[in-house]
């Protein structure tokens, strides 16, 4: 039987600096030092008589330790800006430091990359960084999410919750996602090492897509959740195995329409039976469905329930069901399926199968815990309005401005002698260190070149939407007024077509 190998020097050797200097300044022995900073009582002994070094034993590494933290901020800062470092880029960037610095390095000349195993310590030494895969975020996105609106919408958040006396399971969320009958999202499988493509059963190359409309409360309840299917005509088969009060509705796209949100909202007031003593706030999106319908209007005003939209491009900030539910519930819904197509050979999953495969994944999911982090994590529920820290605006709060085109911004940097170091001086998360002898990251790429990248005016402008109550009163009246207008639109374009 193999023995387990002894490790020598686990210590931390700022922590044995910290002992040697308690020692020598007689403000320990050497017991107590030992037990304090977990290093044993011989090896302070022999360092503080000897003298010995704390520095690491072993060969020195090709970048020094101040170069590779700041290469390490300035990772984090790219990924900041939404300009992610892929792998291959940090090995650039180390054999551009190591060669402008003139460090002796032993990465290839040829490709011009540092080495994998390079790759591989840098990431050991750095555990606050690791590859994570990205989601896309369009523009208008990150121009969304600024202090102003997310105050905006603390502030009417605020006012509703003084009206329900802050009662937690008063305070419900809806969102609708998509579901298909072709599962998206694959598990990692053991296959032989070095195949070109490993490839996992799907029950067609383009699925046919059901809405489920989700809606919970800060306190884990949850409503039964509505189906929208893409046909004209409702089948009673379709709902078998979904979950108990459900209900289901159909549309040729398979989306959520004004008045099958209306449907769902006389649903949603049947089981949780607001009134004007007992109000209810619900928190939704800026999606059509939801704020351009006056019937909506009608019923909540009648029936006790304060609507508050969420700011617009912010809810993959702030909405609860994005942050803690949508994503666990495709997770289990692409499980079932595997399991289904493994369980069932031959057959392909429709229309007639998603509420039955949907219904466990959805019963894993819908849980008090997950609920209560969907609302704690964005602050609304305990309400925290300091739950986003400063540098989570940082990037929207830059000044806008047109930038080369991207292609422009994927060539080769300008040359070392023509870049400044003080370019990137203004930055918060990320400072180039100016006292380092080294030439450093923002040296060859500088982050200056990485501005968002904003398009050129054109003449027609869309309406900016904004967080709001969409029961108030204004909003009611602008509403009727655009519908109006919209209306005349229409018949007089029609007037012209004919």
């Amino acid at each position: 039987m193999p023995r387990k190998g002894v490790k020598h020097k686990q210590w931390d050797p700022k922590q044995m600096k910290l002992a040697v200097e308690a020692v020598k300044n007689k403000e320990m022995g050497y017991l107590k030092p030992s037990k304090v900073f977990g290093i044993p009582k011989t090896t302070i002994e022999d360092y503080v008589k000897k003298g010995a070094s704390v520095n690491p034993i072993g060969r020195k590494p090709v970048l020094p330790k101040e170069l590779q933290d700041d290469l390490a901020l300035y990772c984090l800062e790219m990924d900041r800006r939404y300009y992610g470092i892929r792998g291959r880029d940090i090995r650039r960037l180390a054999f551009q430091l190591a060669s402008k610095n003139r460090l002796p390095n032993p990465f290839s000349r040829k490709t011009e990359l540092a080495g994998r195993k390079w790759m591989r310590n840098f990431l050991k030494s750095h555990k606050n960084l690791s590859f994570r895969t990205p989601q896309g975020i369009s523009k208008a996105t990150v121009k969304g999410f600024t202090p102003d609106n997310v105050n905006a919408f603390y502030d009417l958040l605020e006012s509703s919750f003084e009206k329900v006396n802050f009662d937690p399971a008063r305070v419900y969320n809806v969102d609708e996602t998509g579901l298909t009958s072709v599962q998206r999202k694959h598990s990692k499988v053991i296959s032989f090492k070095g195949k070109k493509q490993v490839a996992a059963l799907t029950s067609a190359d383009r699925g046919s897509l059901v809405t489920v409309v989700t809606c919970m409360s800060a306190i884990g309840s949850f409503v039964p959740p509505p189906f929208v299917f893409p046909r004209k005509n409702m089948k009673a088969e379709l709902l078998d195995g979904t979950p108990a009060e459900s209900i289901a509705g159909c549309h040729p796209s398979g989306w959520i329409q004004t008045n099958l949100f209306t449907q769902w909202l006389q649903h949603f007031v049947k089981f949780t039976k607001p009134s004007k003593e007992e109000l209810i706030v619900l928190l939704l999106d800026g999606h059509y469905s939801h704020t351009r319908n006056v019937d909506i209007i009608d019923i909540v005003r009648d029936t006790g329930i304060i609507i508050v939209c969420i700011s617009p491009h912010t809810s993959h900030k702030l909405q609860p069901l994005d942050l803690a539910f949508m994503a666990p519930l495709k997770t289990y819904y692409a499980q079932e399926i595997k399991s289904w197509l493994k369980n069932n050979p031959g057959r392909t999953i429709t229309s007639f199968n998603i509420c039955r495969l949907m219904c466990p994944a959805y019963q894993k999911c819908a849980t008090a815990e997950i609920a209560a982090n969907g609302f704690r994590k964005p602050g609304i529920y305990p309400l925290n309005r300091n739950v986003f820290k400063e540098s989570d605006f940082l990037i929207e709060q830059q000044r806008e401005r047109t930038s080369r085109p991207i292609e422009q911004l994927r060539e080769r940097m300008p040359p070392l002698s023509t870049v400044r170091l003080e370019e990137t001086a203004h930055l918060h998360t990320y400072k180039a260190e100016s006292h380092l002898p080294f030439f450093t990251a923002a040296d060859i790429e500088p982050l200056s070149s990485y501005q968002q990248i904003v398009r050129p005016n054109t003449t027609r402008k869309s309406r900016q939407g904004t967080t709001c109550i969409i029961t108030s009163t204004p909003y009611k009246e602008e509403l009727q007024k655009s519908l109006v207008e919209r209306n005349r639109r229409k018949s007089v374009k029609n007037k012209e077509t004919t």
